[in-house]
């Protein structure tokens, strides 16, 4: 079955995504040092300094935001969302800039998430420099709106992360999500449209009870606890799920020896959940989802026992081989 069926058959195609990634990035400057289709890119400096750039956004998660009436989640998740794409070279976000764009302006509504940006911008220490905010009737349906977010990271080279030094038997590190973050948001919307399934029932994940809607609003996490620790590479893990983002991360002909307990974690039960009312395959999730690991982190065994007794929460999901390997299939 083709895993990314599900997700076109709700409007994202994410092979023509790909196709059309592939065509930029065979035109545009490369300056090197990591991998062309990475999640953030470099520009060189004068005197051995580098910047990092990118862009992303919160996609559909503002539709169903919007339905439930709950807006402020929406500033964490586009701050996440450009964050920890920088932070995957291992350079220090220095500033942001951020679009909004509608059918018209809200104008309480613009405040209220600006106000929240502002304030996660002071205390994640990532200053928004400005941005742009465009009132498009006729682009946009009435009341909808979109969120994108532009960054940069500066440092020196010596502390960018290294994805072409990771070698077999180097460690894969999970680090726990707090839910769905800012992807897959079509898929999810369909799945609860055609399952007729409430956003005020209540369910339980992680210990805590709360509306379904509350748990899937759930802000993505911004994983500034990984700066700074011995990573080979880091993989934010979105859009493509957990297949795509670390193909991106891994050298050729290497792939991973996934362990059984893959999907023990915690953070897996609001995907176990997922998945047993929408009824997907376990190919298709792993393809969209990131189905309970956020960033994933590699690094050599030594450093990795070091980092999960800092962190014994965060997850050892298995090790670099060679070769081509098999995709997990979640479960």
């Amino acid at each position: 079955m083709d895993p990314h069926r599900a997700y076109k058959e709700a409007g994202v195609d994410r092979k023509a995504a790909e196709r059309i990634a592939m065509f930029f990035t065979s035109h545009l400057p490369y300056y090197g040092r990591l991998p062309q289709d990475f999640f953030c890119q470099l520009f060189p400096l004068p005197e051995g300094n580098l910047l990092a750039a990118t862009v992303d956004g919160v996609g559909t998660k503002t539709v169903l935001a919007r339905e439930c009436h709950y807006l402020l989640g929406l500033a964490q998740d586009l701050l996440a969302m450009v964050y920890n794409d920088l932070i995957t070279s291992g350079l220090t976000p220095a500033f942001w800039l951020d679009y909004y764009g509608g059918a018209s302006l809200h104008e309480e509504q613009i405040l209220k998430i600006g106000r929240e940006m502002i304030r996660l911008s002071e205390e994640f220490r990532f200053p928004l420099l400005g941005g742009e905010t465009a009132e498009l009737p006729g682009v946009y349906f009435p009341s909808c709106f979109e969120l994108v977010g532009f960054g940069a990271a500066l440092g020196r080279e010596e502390r960018l992360f290294t994805p072409h030094k990771i070698v077999p038997g180097d460690w894969v590190v999970g680090i726990p999500s707090s839910g769905f973050h800012a992807n897959g948001f079509s898929l999810v919307r369909k799945v609860l449209r055609e399952k007729k399934i409430s956003l005020e029932k209540q369910y339980c994940f992680q210990g805590r009870k709360a509306p379904l809607g509350e748990h899937l609003l759930t802000p993505t996490k911004v994983y500034q606890e990984v700066l700074g620790l011995p990573w080979k590479g880091l993989a934010h893990i979105t859009g493509g799920g957990i297949v795509a983002n670390l193909k991106r991360l891994l050298p050729p002909h290497t792939s991973v020896e996934w362990r059984k307990d893959l999907w023990d974690s915690p953070s897996c039960e609001i995907f176990r959940w997922f998945q047993r009312v929408s009824q997907l395959d376990g190919q298709t999730m792993v393809h969209t989802f990131n189905c309970g690991y956020g960033m994933i982190g590699v690094c050599p065994p030594e450093k990795g026992e070091e980092i999960l007794r800092r962190f014994p929460y965060w997850k050892l999901l298995g090790f670099v081989q060679e070769g081509k390997g098999e995709v997990p299939s979640f479960v």
